[in-house]
């Protein structure tokens, strides 16, 4: 399972007595994720009340929380998207919207007033063993960042 980390025990042959899961909890609706977490909160506790030990004995369930990135999505007609689509067709480049569904600096500065748009570079089948680079995307996201960075 993607996102999800699982550590215990030394032996294989022994019930250890901490575990430690990390997961994650995604949506780009707020009100959709807090309903994912507390359906992982729910099941953890469900599960550590009714299954007991030889002795009678129940695990305990301590969850732990942080939000590392707020979604956001921004309309059509800002300025910085407008800004960055012409940018992107000044290299003979088709602006495309698209969600995107990681979590990048763009979350930030827009969690904080800042409208901000995330343009690709080129990226290819990200977070993979099969990860690469175009670089004639590469090249054009370049001259992308200049025209943005120079043009007033």
């Amino acid at each position: 399972m993607r996102g999800v980390s699982l550590t215990g025990g030394e032996a294989t042959n022994v019930v250890t007595e901490h575990v430690t899961l990390k997961a994650e909890a995604r949506s780009h609706d707020p009100k959709f994720r807090g309903q994912i977490i507390r359906a992982i909160e729910t099941a953890f506790t469900k599960a550590s009340k009714e299954i007991k030990s030889s002795e009678g004995k129940h695990g305990i369930v301590r969850i732990e929380g942080r939000l590392d990135y707020e979604a956001f999505l921004l309309d059509p007609k800002d300025e910085c998207v407008q800004l960055a689509e012409r940018a992107v067709a000044s290299v003979g480049r088709e602006p495309i919207r698209v969600v995107s569904n990681g979590g990048l600096d763009a979350n930030w500065l827009n969690a904080h007033g800042i409208p901000t748009v995330t343009l690709g570079c080129g990226q290819m089948n990200v977070h993979t063993t099969r990860e690469m680079l175009d670089l004639a995307s590469y090249r054009d996201a370049c001259q992308i960042a200049l025209q943005l960075a120079t043009t007033s």
